[in-house]
């Protein structure tokens, strides 16, 4: 597994995974970032969860 996803501010993003529900969980995950005014890195799971065994960066 491996892929980018860039999620803008006005919620559009480019980019995937190629696994919708680890897509929309990254999605969510930057959305509450971007709307803390800030940026960086967030390291999720292959399934979903914050900080998982096997981990993938989410540019945010």
């Amino acid at each position: 597994m491996g892929g980018a996803l860039f999620v803008r501010a006005d919620g559009s993003y480019a980019g995937g995974f190629g696994d919708t529900a680890l897509e929309a969980t990254a999605r969510a995950e930057a959305t509450v970032v971007l709307e803390a005014g800030r940026t960086g890195t967030i390291e999720i799971g292959a399934r979903g969860s914050r900080f998982g065994e096997h981990r993938e960066g989410v540019l945010v």
